[in-house]
């Protein structure tokens, strides 16, 4: 599986980012050697964001939910990622010689940042009100009566249906992917804007302080699912970044819109399975056509 394999190489650059910030003449270091070791952490992720989007085009909604994610990786997915605002409490948790110019200027670029988040915020918003509404709602009921029915409703199915039913999920499904791939790129936009405020070093010490952050996250989120399917209680409190970003200070993941996808996940999850059902149905009708 690509995401295995991209996770052993990401520790792997962790702990080379990491020994180059424990040496104490880091400062001395040439500044080309420090920018190769960016490009290629930043090579490293575009690998990950060229794999996403080859999966975006083969099941958009599948990356709402990701079955190879914990919860607690899925509680803090806001389209599909990180909230991009997430990289500004990165740099101010974990690069403690900010100039006030670079204070100044990330504050800015977290302001420009939000208010694009709150146009991906209102967008998503539109597309799941669209599913309760005309004419997804008489197609779930259409559905739902399908498949109580069984195959006696499915005779008297008729092609106009059929037409219908495939014209709103090409659509919809075309709209997820728009949205998810200006969710990443929102992501990168923030990524390289922060990079390019930061010196060489403190860029060094945030790509640390990410990568501490995803491995920690994924390590406790799965010991997290081991202990609740063994019925055991998982304290709480547990800082996910040792000091970098305590739980207490993460309450973005729990007031804003991210909190709605985390409640929201299951819904996700049934509307994936309609989409196989769909594609399994299709499958049967072309199969059908050509004999």
């Amino acid at each position: 599986m690509f995401l295995e394999g991209w996770l052993v190489r990401q520790e792997h650059y962790l702990d080379e980012l990491t020994t180059t910030t424990t040496e104490s003449n880091i400062y001395e270091t040439h500044d080309s050697v420090l920018r190769d070791l960016i490009e290629r952490v930043l090579a490293h992720y575009q690998q990950y964001y060229e794999a996403k989007s080859l999966l975006s085009k083969q099941d958009v909604f599948i990356l709402f939910s990701p079955v190879w994610f914990s919860s607690l990786e899925k509680s803090f997915l806001w389209i599909s990622g990180f909230r991009p605002c997430l990289a500004i409490k990165i740099v101010k948790n974990s690069v403690n010689d900010l100039s006030e110019e670079q204070s100044e200027k990330l504050e800015k670029l977290k302001l420009e940042i939000k208010e694009e988040e709150k146009e991906l915020d209102e967008d998503l918003i539109r597309i799941q009100e669209s599913l309760a509404a005309p004419p997804f709602s008489e197609i779930a009921r259409r559905w739902g009566r399908l498949v109580v029915n069984g195959n006696e409703r499915r005779r008297n199915r008729c092609q106009e249906e059929d037409d219908e039913e495939e014209e709103f999920t090409t659509m919809l499904t075309s709209e997820m992917e728009i949205l998810v791939q200006r969710a990443d790129f929102l992501r990168l936009k923030i990524t390289l804007k922060v990079i390019e405020i930061l010196d060489s070093v403190q860029t060094v010490r945030f790509f640390v302080a990410i990568g501490k952050l995803q491995l920690r996250i994924r390590k406790l989120g799965f010991q997290r699912d081991e202990q609740r399917n063994d019925g055991q209680d998982f304290p709480l409190g547990v800082s996910l970044l040792e000091g970098v970003i305590p739980a207490p200070q993460c309450d973005w993941s729990l007031k804003d819109w991210s909190g709605f996808k985390v409640q929201s996940s299951g819904f996700w999850i049934t509307f994936q399975k309609f989409m196989e059902n769909e594609k399994k149905r299709r499958k049967v009708q072309n199969k059908n056509k050509c004999c």
